[in-house]
């Protein structure tokens, strides 16, 4: 597998390249050559900031696809007219919340840009990093907001095997037939970048707002790895993070519940203990 590597020009402190890994895409997906030269990101010979795969040469082409599937007509569940959009962007603003690591971009005009927005309103250097495993709506997401201190990762969190199997899903209902096993796939074609991002970057908060049936094998890598000072969580009560809330409230964990609400979804941001 190869990976895409591009250098954002700014003022921020951190030399790390933002790294995106190419998957094989079938080919009626590819833009022509002409129609390649907008959409793709300039692709230079930095190496990544951990050795994931020593024999992935650089990548030394460019590779695009098509963006076939149109953005959702609003910004999603989560804007800063809600009251999770508002907390996210507050928390985003805090002196001690400089780096955050975002999973599950979608289209980006949800969480992505309320976080994003706190960001950039409240230093030069702030910094977010954002995972989403398809490629459409990370093709979209990159260059709609291009402008905000935002380093857009296309690829998966955690390895395949870390999916929840059928018989852990109580319902296979219409999201599970729609997107379980479309997902299994992407993932086997991608890289799980949760562990390697947890090594070389100190995030200060990380939301976990991604797929259905990964947010627990996310949240052990985060709490065992990434240990930042803040956790949140969207969708609360839902298979994505029900195990999670559940061994939280047991007790025994470093987190500690700071605020929660309910928009079309419940969330909750937790503190670490000091």
């Amino acid at each position: 597998m190869f990976y895409h590597l591009r250098s954002f020009s700014s003022s921020l402190s951190s030399s790390t390249p933002t790294i995106f890994p190419s998957s094989s895409i079938s080919s009626n997906q590819h833009l022509s050559e002409k129609a390649c030269i907008p959409y793709c990101p300039k692709v230079s010979s930095i190496m990544a900031p951990v050795d994931l795969k020593a024999s992935c040469p650089p990548v030394q082409e460019c590779k695009c696809y098509s963006i076939s599937d149109t953005p959702p007509g609003n910004d999603g569940q989560v804007t800063m007219k809600t009251t999770f959009g508002k907390a996210l962007y507050n928390l985003a603003k805090q002196e001690d919340v400089r780096t955050v690591l975002e999973i599950g971009t979608w289209f980006g005009g949800g969480s992505t840009q309320c976080i994003a927005q706190g960001l950039q309103e409240s230093g030069s250097d702030k910094l977010l990093y954002t995972i989403e495993l398809y490629e459409p709506a990370w093709q979209y997401a990159r260059k709609k907001f291009a402008h905000l201190p935002v380093r857009f990762i296309l690829g998966g969190t955690v390895p395949t095997e870390k999916y929840l199997k059928p018989d852990e899903i109580p319902n296979h209902d219409e999201h599970f037939r729609l997107y379980y096993q479309r997902d299994i796939e992407l993932s086997k074609k991608s890289v799980p970048w949760l562990h390697p991002l947890c090594l070389a970057i100190q995030f200060d908060a990380v939301l976990i707002d991604g797929n259905e049936y990964t947010g627990w094998a996310e949240y052990e890598t985060i709490d065992a790895e990434c240990k930042p000072k803040y956790l949140m969580l969207h969708d609360v009560g839902t298979l994505k993070t029900e195990k999670i809330e559940k061994t939280i409230k047991a007790g025994g964990t470093v987190w500690q519940l700071m605020s929660e609400g309910k928009d079309g979804a419940r969330w909750q941001i937790y503190k670490r203990k000091q």
